[in-house]
């Protein structure tokens, strides 16, 4: 379903009438349900690891603690347990939180031959600091959940055209756009 079938298809349940647009329209009631939309595939999205929205990356390390570039433009949270040193076999340890990073940062040099990571300012940062050229994976949930050329990919995180289509459930988005709408409306 597109985004104009999932608006009509909420546009019945409600009982309003239905829209030919959803973007380009001027409609007041329309252009609220395109905001309702949007709300409601990012808090669906945010609310599950959505199985179409889990993806998998890698990277090759730079013998620094930043590996700048390494987190995906789409990247939402880490699934957990899955971020690996794949060159040397052996799993990695976080994401930390501020103060256990901060706590093993002073304490670098230390005997512990852990792993550890974290994501700060967009940097995926690692400890102890490695050597170059180490495979890191690992697996996160994309913030990407609209589909807006019709490849079965996510590319946007909003909905930006009337045919663009969803990766999450059809049905979900619609009874929550549904729901939102009587909410608003003190309806329910």
């Amino acid at each position: 379903m597109s985004l104009l079938t999932i608006v009509q298809a909420a546009c019945d349940r409600i009982g309003i009438a239905r829209p030919s647009v959803v973007m380009a329209s001027t409609d007041d009631t329309i252009r609220v349900m395109r905001a309702l939309a949007n709300q409601e595939g990012r808090e669906l999205a945010a609310r599950a690891t959505w199985q179409r929205l889990t993806l998998r990356t890698s990277f090759t390390t730079l013998a620094q603690q930043a590996q700048t570039g390494a987190v995906p433009a789409d990247f939402s949270r880490f699934v957990p347990d899955t971020a690996w040193n794949e060159t040397r076999r052996l799993p990695m340890n976080g994401p930390l939180e501020p103060h256990e990073w901060q706590a093993m940062a002073v304490n670098e040099n230390g005997a512990d031959s852990n792993l550890y990571y974290r994501v700060r300012g967009n940097d995926f940062l690692l400890l102890p600091t490695p050597s170059a050229d180490d495979t890191i994976s690992f697996e996160y949930v994309s913030a990407y959940w609209v589909d807006t050329d019709a490849d079965g990919l996510g590319e946007a995180d909003a909905w930006a055209a009337d045919t663009n289509t969803s990766l999450l459930s059809e049905e979900l988005l619609t009874m929550g756009i549904v729901w939102r709408w009587l909410k608003r409306n003190r309806l329910q």
